[in-house]
């Protein structure tokens, strides 16, 4: 059903890398929501009603809130794609998260308005009438949110994103609130003994649970989240791909949401090349960048000398007091990065895992080396790890 879908309501499918396919998967992703979640709240109310279940109704306003929720993830996408003007240069990517925060408020009003409910009804009970339209529609909600959570799912790993992926945890998490309800309905109906308000009170405390998770969701990129690893790491392949480039360090990516980011990072240079030949190699590096993950870069150069009598000696006896404490510590990637402030030594550090609690003692230890060399030329130390 899920290749189904994709294939006939996305056009081009295949190109994950266009923003526009992209937002299309955005936007089949919050159709199937908007669609899915009132059927299931519409059912829910009208079952939860004739059983006077306030279980069955609390599930009902869980599908509702889902429903909203699935209507912010189609602003989101859509509103994304609005073009940078004069008053917002960097786009409206971050809509999504903001109105996203504005939903997570109100589900989680909703939650507690749930849970006041369920209380009243624990001390003020009412016979519940359970029939077997009630326990079918439960046992369809069930089915229903478990396909969501996997088309939703497979979405996000698609395009890679997160907020598809919190709405795919959200609908398996309402598996888990409607199984709590139609159990409790089934004990209710063996048993005679009636548990749907404490159930009323498990599903409202699912539906605040919800509400604050995707609040943290939204609150995070707002305020400014670390970068996601594995895109930092293949911004920095890229760059490391062309001739010319010895080191990349500093990547720094500043979000704007889903489909723009602002990209700072150095790289490292031989500081022989000539200005003209550097300027074409980085405008070529930040023009292919951009293409390739939809983003603006700046680049840094930092030249570099991989050869010179005080790097050799720098070498040799870093090399030499870091044998005597462990011959599997490996220092690589020498160089010096000059500047019209400093005059940096860089080097490579590979650390045994044995040996990974001693990081910062074996840091002061190669920067005394470096200091023992060339103290005279103010070298600086900086080691990576």
């Amino acid at each position: 059903m899920t290749d189904f879908l994709i294939k006939h309501f996305i056009k081009d499918y295949e190109n994950i890398k266009d923003s526009n396919v992209r937002k299309h998967y955005g936007l089949l992703s919050g159709c199937v929501g908007i669609i899915c979640n009132l059927i299931l709240c519409l059912l829910k109310f009208i079952a939860g009603f004739l059983v006077s279940s306030i279980a069955i109704i609390a599930d009902a306003f869980n599908n509702l809130s889902d429903g909203v929720s699935s209507i912010v993830t189609f602003a989101g996408f859509k509103m994304s794609h609005k073009p940078a003007d004069k008053q917002h240069p960097f786009g409206h990517g971050r809509f999504e998260y903001i109105s996203g925060l504005i939903i997570s408020m109100t589900i989680i009003f909703m939650g507690i308005e749930l849970i006041k409910s369920s209380i009243e009804k624990i001390f003020n009970p009412e016979e519940v009438f359970l029939n077997k339209f009630s326990i079918i529609i439960l046992f369809f909600s069930i089915v229903l949110k478990l396909w969501m959570g996997f088309f939703n799912r497979k979405l996000s790993k698609i395009i890679k994103s997160a907020a598809l992926k919190t709405v795919s945890v959200d609908s398996l998490a309402d598996v888990i609130a409607t199984s709590t309800v139609l159990i409790g309905s089934l004990i209710t109906k063996l048993t005679g003994f009636s548990v749907d308000s404490y159930c009323g009170v498990v599903v409202a405390i699912f539906v605040i649970y919800t509400g604050v998770r995707t609040a943290k969701d939204t609150l995070d990129p707002l305020l400014g989240e670390s970068a996601d690893k594995e895109y930092v790491d293949e911004i920095k392949n890229k760059v490391l791909s062309y001739s010319g480039i010895y080191g990349v360090h500093g990547i720094a990516v500043h979000n704007y949401g889903p489909n723009y980011s602002l990209v700072s990072l150095h790289v490292e240079v031989m500081s022989t090349e000539l200005i003209s030949t550097l300027h074409k190699l980085v405008d070529k590096i930040e023009h292919d960048l951009k293409q390739e993950f939809h983003c603006d870069v700046i680049i840094h150069v930092d030249p570099i000398i991989l050869e010179s009598e005080v790097l050799d000696t720098i070498k040799e006896k870093v090399q030499l007091v870091l044998s005597e404490v462990d011959k599997e510590i490996k220092v690589s990637n020498f160089r010096i990065i000059e500047d019209a402030q400093t005059t940096n030594v860089v080097m490579d550090l590979l650390l045994p895992d044995i040996l990974k609690n001693k990081e910062k003692d074996i840091i002061e230890l190669i920067k005394k080396c470096v200091d023992s060399v060339n103290s005279e030329n103010n070298l600086d130390t900086i080691v990576r790890i």
